[in-house]
């Protein structure tokens, strides 16, 4: 028997991504798009650790520059990497409560 997602679940699981959403666009209007930011300040925007960061640049999950032996990483980019994972969230969120659901 497979569990069903109520209307609710999926409401609140697209509310909560939604909210993120809205986050991440509050913060491109009010901060410089064009700032440069160090590997700390990148985790903290993303919410991530640092070695996390530094696990998906290796990896090529998130693209950087290198100023001599350290990792910068642009504002914008970073924000736009957020939104484009958070909007493939809601789709993937979708698509398997209605599997669920069938």
């Amino acid at each position: 028997m497979t569990e069903q997602t109520t209307p609710k679940e999926m409401l609140n699981s697209i509310l909560e991504v939604m909210k993120e959403l809205l986050i991440v666009t509050k913060i491109k209007t009010t901060t410089n798009p064009d700032d440069v930011l160090t590997l700390s300040e990148a985790a903290e925007l993303l919410k991530l650790s640092e070695s996390t960061l530094n696990y998906y640049t290796d990896t090529g999950l998130i693209g950087f520059r290198r100023i001599g032996k350290h990792k910068r990483f642009i504002r914008q980019e970073l924000l736009d990497w957020l939104v484009s994972g958070r909007q493939q969230q809601i789709r993937d969120t979708v698509r398997t409560i209605k599997r669920k659901n069938k």
